[in-house]
C-alpha cells in the first residue's frame, strides 16, 4: 500500500523541494491506513508522564493532532512546538485552535537556543530521521536544554524483525521521493539515548514491535 500511495503522491505533482509540505494533508491519514490505532496509542501512552507546569519542547511535531489530548490532560503547561513544514505547522495550529499556550516555531533543532529551559522533549518519528552521527550531535542539544532530571517521551521506529527491515526500506525510499529525506538507515536510538545518558525508566512496543514508545530520564550525570 505505501509503494503504491508514494506512486500517486509523485504522478500527481507533488514538490520533493517543498518537504513534507508535499505530504502534510495526507500524512495521517496514510499512517493510519498503515498502523492504524497503533499509531494513535504510540504517541498518547506515555502522556501522564509529563509532570503538572512543565515547559515542553515538540520537535518535529508534525500535524500535532495529538497536543489537544496533552493540553486538556495538562492544562497549566506550556508548549514549543518545533517543525521544519510550514504547512504541518498550519495544521497544527488549527488542532489547537490557535491556543495561546503553544509557541509555534517553522525549524529545526537549531532553532533551540536555550540552555536549561524545558522540563519536557517530545520527539514523535524525529529520531529516525537522522544518521549516527547527526543523532550524536541532536541528542547532546536535547541535553543541554533540558532541565536536570528532565524527562523525553520518544515513539518511533524500531528494527527488531526480518520484516521489519523490509517495511523501513520501503518507507525511506517512500519518503525519500516525496520529500528528499537524506537519511537512509535508522539508527537503534534506544542505544543512542543511553549512551547519551539517559535512562530508559518505561516502554511499549505497538504493531508487532514496529513501533516503540519509551520514556526517558535525562539525568544531570549525562550532560558532559
Amino acid at each position: 500500500m505505501l509503494f503504491f500511495f508514494s506512486r500517486f503522491l509523485i504522478y500527481s505533482g507533488m514538490d520533493k523541494s517543498a518537504g513534507f509540505d508535499s505530504v502534510a494533508d495526507y500524512y495521517d491519514v496514510l499512517a493510519g491506513l498503515i498502523f492504524g490505532k497503533a499509531i494513535i496509542l504510540s504517541q498518547t501512552i506515555f502522556l501522564g508522564f509529563i509532570p503538572e507546569n512543565s515547559r515542553i519542547l515538540v520537535l518535529g511535531g508534525g500535524s500535532g493532532w495529538w497536543l489537544p489530548e496533552l493540553l486538556q490532560r495538562k492544562p497549566n503547561c506550556s508548549v514549543v512546538f518545533i517543525d521544519p513544514s510550514a504547512r504541518m505547522l498550519d495544521l497544527a495550529k488549527r488542532n489547537v485552535k490557535n491556543d495561546a499556550r503553544v509557541s509555534f516555531v517553522c525549524g529545526t533543532e537549531n532553532s533551540i537556543i536555550e540552555k536549561s529551559a524545558y522540563d519536557v522533549v517530545i520527539t514523535f518519528f524525529f529520531l529516525d530521521m537522522f544518521s549516527g552521527p547527526e543523532l550524536n550531535v541532536l541528542l547532546r542539544k536535547l541535553i543541554i536544554t533540558l532541565k536536570p532530571d528532565g524527562i523525553g517521551l520518544v515513539t518511533d521506529f524500531v528494527d527488531t524483525k526480518w520484516w521489519h527491515k523490509i517495511f523501513l526500506s520501503t518507507m525511506y525510499i517512500f519518503f525519500r521521493m516525496v520529500s528528499g529525506l537524506g537519511n537512509q538507515k535508522l539508527v537503534d536510538w534506544s542505544v543512542s539515548l543511553k549512551d547519551a545518558g539517559a535512562l530508559e525508566v518505561a516502554d511499549r512496543y505497538f504493531y508487532g514491535d514496529f513501533i516503540k514508545s519509551a520514556v526517558f530520564k535525562f539525568r544531570p550525570s549525562g550532560v558532559a
